[in-house]
């Protein structure tokens, strides 16, 4: 993990279990949340390996996983960037179909939009996910991770993740 000149790089060199995760130190309920990250491609010009942005209940301690729900904004897998979203009843793990999004490896803005009940994804300024119905108001930290490909049924490969922005905002009456 390195930053320089604005830019935070999580590497992984393609090894078993090789990467980084950052997970923020404060939990949200609600709010939109946007990061610009370079996604990295590998030879097949997919995306490489296991990047993600996501949102999790997992290490806030107020909900246990699943039930406190997990927001995957963009997760790659099988070469794919996915929107998913997990949750639980009674600690059966259930999640949305996923939603492949992407394949092409480069910078990308995706954006969540997370209010009472509902969730939305946009990638590059355009909509392309909504889901209702499930989505709870638990804390959850913000996570950026990257991570060698085989848990993202990828080939592990040498990859680097980028981030030259991570905002959040509340939401008016939040």
């Amino acid at each position: 993990m390195t930053h320089s000149n604005g830019v935070l790089s999580l590497s992984t060199s393609g090894a078993n279990g090789n990467g980084y995760s950052i997970i923020s130190p404060q939990t949200y309920t609600s709010g939109i949340f946007e990061a610009r990250i370079y996604f990295p491609g590998d030879s097949s010009g997919k995306i490489a390996d296991w990047p993600a942005f996501w949102l999790s209940s997992a290490w806030s301690g107020a909900v246990s996983w699943p039930d406190g729900g997990e927001m995957d904004l963009a997760e790659g897998i099988s070469g794919d960037l996915e929107v998913t979203y997990h949750y639980g009843v009674n600690g059966t793990h259930k999640w949305t179909s996923p939603k492949a999004i992407t394949s092409t490896p480069g910078w990308h803005t995706i954006t969540g939009v997370w209010k009472a009940g509902e969730w939305d994804t946009y990638y590059d300024g355009k909509l392309v996910s909504t889901i209702t119905g499930v989505v709870v108001n638990d804390p959850m930290n913000v996570i950026l991770t990257a991570y060698q490909g085989n848990w993202g049924d990828q080939p592990g490969v040498p990859s680097t993740l980028k981030v030259s922005d991570l905002r959040i905002w509340s939401l008016a009456g939040s």
